[in-house]
Formats: structure tokens, C-alpha cells, sequence
């Protein structure tokens, strides 16, 4: 799976491995221990993500596969590896949640933010 997705420019080729269940098998990859099979399976992800961007990189109009990867635990993987040791497929991992997933360190959740107040901050414990 990973040389067919990695090695071709062809969205058709892409679609047809998708069909086949590829990223349900990519998931169930991405708690391997080998960092090196990791960085492998994450660049065939990548690939297939990149395959499902809306042609002209409309960043407003979602991935279409992003579902299938959301379904088959793949977020909640990605963003465990964010966590990993190595650094590489920390990276891998952070990029793709960003890209594809529009996950964003730096955005703060408004409900979680404290407010601000003249004497100090006061976090709302109201949620």
C-alpha cells in the first residue's frame, strides 16, 4: 500500500487503493513501534490526504477522506503520536492533523480562556 500511494501521481490509482480499504490499513498501523514503519505509513497518508483535497487547495472545502480517517480511529491516533519520541514522526503526525484536520496548536478555545479583569484573570468553571 505504502509504495502503490507513495510512488504514484495518479488520483485514480489513490481512489481505487482507498476503495480497497487502505486507510482503514494505514490506521491500524500507526500505533506500530518502529519509528521508521511509522514515518512510512504517515507519508502514505499524507499522500491520500493530498489526493483528497479539493482540486485548486480550496482550504475552505473539506478533505474527502478525512471522514474515512476519522472513522477507522485514525485522528485519535495522529494525535497520540504527537507524543512520540521521535521526532520525525512527531512532525509528521502534527502536520497532518494541521493540514488536514485543521488542528491548530496555537488557537486557543474561547471557553476555556480566562478573562480578563483589571485585578487579574478569572477562568470560567461555568462549562
Amino acid at each position: 500500500i505504502v509504495n502503490v500511494v507513495c510512488n504514484t501521481r495518479s488520483a485514480e490509482v489513490v481512489e481505487r487503493v482507498v476503495q480497497l480499504d487502505a486507510i482503514a490499513a494505514l490506521c491500524g498501523l500507526l500505533d506500530l513501534p518502529d519509528a521508521s514503519l511509522l514515518i512510512a505509513v504517515l507519508d502514505a497518508m499524507e499522500s491520500i490526504m493530498r489526493a483528497g483535497s479539493p482540486r485548486g487547495g480550496d482550504a475552505a472545502s473539506p478533505n474527502r477522506y478525512a471522514p474515512f480517517v476519522e472513522q477507522c480511529g485514525g485522528f485519535d491516533k495522529l494525535e497520540a503520536l504527537q507524543t512520540h519520541p521521535n521526532e520525525t514522526v512527531y512532525n509528521k503526525a502534527a502536520q497532518l492533523l494541521e493540514v488536514f484536520f485543521g488542528a491548530d496548536d496555537d488557537e486557543e478555545d474561547a471557553e476555556l480562556a480566562p478573562a480578563e479583569h483589571a485585578d487579574g484573570y478569572c477562568f470560567n468553571m461555568h462549562a
